[in-house]
């Protein structure tokens, strides 16, 4: 019982040292992973994001 008591502690405290990690992890890596994707999607000049049009896989399709 002790043992299941300590493992479950052990969690608490894994989770909170993760925490912060796995913050910084989604905002610097995953959030721009993800916004490269919609932007290469979309036909827009940089500056207003009102003035863009969605082209979808059209850019993809000149690409390749």
């Amino acid at each position: 019982m002790r043992k299941a008591l300590r493992l479950q502690r052990g969690w608490g405290q894994q989770i909170v040292f993760l925490g912060p990690c796995l913050l910084f992890f989604l905002t610097i890596v995953v959030t721009p992973f993800f916004l490269g994707f919609y932007y290469s999607s979309t036909d827009w000049n940089g500056l207003d994001l009102d003035k863009a049009v969605w082209t979808g896989a059209a850019n993809w399709k000149r690409i390749f």
